[in-house]
């Protein structure tokens, strides 16, 4: 059985002599911590990069780095991944506060997580699909979910927004441009179906 290596350079040494395989290395380094992980891929594409600059850039030594690199960020990238996942499978226990509270309510919320729109932080919820235009799209989300009155105070509370009200007064306005109509959709076959 091999041996567990906890040294970067060790493991470098390893890759420069074609010592070991991406596999092998994974599995010494699985149990690191992240930040630890991180370093040694840094590490790997600074060899290849000065391998490269050296004008050796298909040497051995540029190869096995450049492989087990792509390796590593591949690893790091699932494991990412994993957790993400996790994340969301344990956000499915969606509790709203009082106000916002509903079954329907509920519903949509576990489905808007699940699709990736928002995610669930310990006392609120952070809506994440369409960058610095999310608020629009949180809007048309919340335009769907809540009946009139809409507890809009409540709702901004939530999800640490303002103004969202001129949001959902929009969602409310048949969309004139193609990529809104085009995120509605998507956002109806995926939630409102």
């Amino acid at each position: 059985m091999e041996s567990i290596i906890h040294d970067i350079h060790g493991l470098l040494d390893l890759v420069r002599s074609g010592k070991i395989e991406p596999v092998t290395m994974w599995k010494n380094v699985a149990q690191w911590d992240k930040e630890e992980k991180t370093v040694l891929l840094f590490k790997l594409i600074a060899i290849s990069k000065n391998e490269k600059e050296e004008g050796r850039q298909g040497s051995d030594v540029y190869e096995r780095a450049s492989y087990h690199a792509s390796y590593l960020s591949r690893k790091i990238n699932e494991e990412r991944q994993i957790k993400q996942d996790s994340d969301i499978m344990q956000s499915e226990n969606v509790v709203l506060p009082n106000e916002l509270n509903s079954d329907r309510a509920t519903m949509y919320f576990d489905s808007a997580i699940q699709a990736g729109y928002m995610i669930k932080k310990e006392n609120s919820f952070q809506w994440i699909w369409g960058g610095c235009k999310g608020q629009a799209r949180l809007g048309y989300f919340c335009y769907k979910v809540f009946q009139q009155p809409r507890p809009i105070n409540q709702l901004e509370k939530l999800f640490g927004v303002s103004k969202l009200s001129s949001s959902i007064t929009n969602a409310g306005f048949e969309p004139k441009r193609a990529d809104v109509k085009k995120w509605r959709n998507e956002m109806d076959a995926k939630i409102f179906f």
